[in-house]
């Protein structure tokens, strides 16, 4: 007696849901030791940022794909005992099928809720790091290699935020504060076009309305022999109408000395080195 085409459709998404069940439980089975996939995360993260790191919770979520999921992420500060950086949480997708040869291998990081606070003292140092070093000797700053692992695969930041106090030239005790919120930045491969797409947004909040910014574009592979300066990047840069007079100690040579708004709907190709048109 032939099937019927229900129970031929029935039967056909019975064995597909038996086989994704199977792959979820076997990878399920692979991540159990929750405690030591935490501890190896703040290994690897304090051996790239050269600071010390701590993790609350860690657990299973299969939300945006099977992902180890890092609640409470938090990086100490060089500077002092505040955190440098925080993070509601740290979403590590893996990919599933090294998963069943016991190999973890990361797909996408999703980092939520991020906030960064930078200090530049009144001696003109950061806190971050000797910035020019980053630039001019990434491999020796670590920050080559922070660049390359993140660069493996697709990393996402959303709804971020970026506090930066500025005590340089300033009066005592009286520092500028810069602020950016709602930060969405994502850096993806591409198979057509120029190897990384990147994606910049958020706001600048101002007396009035907030300003709206994005950057966006596409860059070169990351080498060592050309370092940072020398890679490759096109792009588009967009703001909204903002209030330059809290930022004139940084634009000194191109912005009049008067209060006014600022607008930019341009594009950009060139490298760091300078050779930006």
């Amino acid at each position: 007696m032939p099937l019927s085409k229900k129970r031929v459709i029935f039967y056909s998404f019975f064995v597909l849901f038996l086989g994704v069940f199977s792959i979820f439980s076997l990878a399920h089975y692979q991540l159990r030791n929750l405690g030591e996939v935490k501890n190896l995360a703040i290994e690897k993260i304090e051996e790239l940022t050269r600071r010390k790191v701590s993790i609350g919770e860690a657990e299973m979520d299969i939300v945006r794909g099977l992902s180890i999921l890092l609640k409470d992420v938090s990086v100490k500060s060089r500077w002092g005992s505040e955190p440098e950086l925080t993070a509601h949480s740290v979403r590590v997708v893996v990919k599933l099928l090294p998963l069943l040869e016991k190999r973890i291998e990361v797909k996408q990081i999703i980092v939520q809720g991020a906030s960064l606070q930078v200090v530049r003292n009144a001696s003109g140092q950061f806190s971050l790091g000797d910035v020019q070093k980053w630039i001019s000797q990434p491999a020796d700053s670590q920050l080559f290699k922070v660049l390359k692992v993140s660069l493996m695969s697709q990393v996402m930041v959303e709804d971020g935020s970026l506090h930066f106090q500025d005590y340089l030239d300033q009066p005592k005790d009286k520092p500028l504060q810069l602020e950016m919120n709602h930060i969405h930045f994502s850096v993806r491969k591409s198979l057509v076009k120029s190897p990384y797409q990147f994606s910049l947004k958020g706001e600048i909040p101002n007396s009035e309305a907030s300003t709206a910014f994005k950057v966006f574009g596409a860059f070169d592979n990351l080498s060592e022999e050309k370092g940072l300066t020398g890679i490759s990047i096109d792009g588009k840069f967009r703001l909204n109408p903002l209030n330059i007079s809290r930022f004139q100690q940084y634009f000194k040579k191109v912005l009049a000395k008067n209060s006014g708004w600022l607008s930019i709907d341009s594009s950009f190709s060139g490298n760091l080195e300078g050779i930006l048109k």
